[in-house]
């Protein structure tokens, strides 16, 4: 049986140690939002939508669906906007002239860091 978009929602929480409360919180989406979603299926709205799927680096499109798109489906903004999160997340723990010296070497992660600003 596929996973229903509240399940998704659910198991990314899960995965991430996170409440709906503390995701809440850290987010700015409210918990009866949250709420919604899980437990009936919701759709959010778009910019609820995209803050959920910034928070945990995966597609509208999977979070929605449960089907991921193929690489050669995805826009350029979205894999400059993923490649930036893997780095954020990978390189986390440096020190920030670490993090700064690494995506300024990168001419993607430059066009990624302005996608993300925007």
């Amino acid at each position: 049986m596929k996973e229903r978009l509240g399940e998704r929602l659910k198991r990314l929480l899960n995965e991430n140690g996170l409440t709906p409360y503390q995701f809440s919180k850290k987010t700015n989406v409210s918990q009866s939002t949250i709420g919604r979603i899980i437990n009936k299926d919701s759709k959010p709205q778009q910019k609820n939508l995209k803050i959920i799927c910034d928070f945990f680096n995966v597609s509208e499109q999977w979070l929605l669906t449960g089907v991921e798109l193929k690489d050669n489906d995805i826009s350029e903004n979205e894999k400059l906007r993923h490649l930036s999160h893997q780095v954020i997340k990978n390189h986390k723990n440096l020190l920030d002239i670490e993090v700064y010296n690494l995506w300024f070497e990168n001419e993607s992660l430059k066009k990624a860091i302005k996608i993300l600003k925007e």
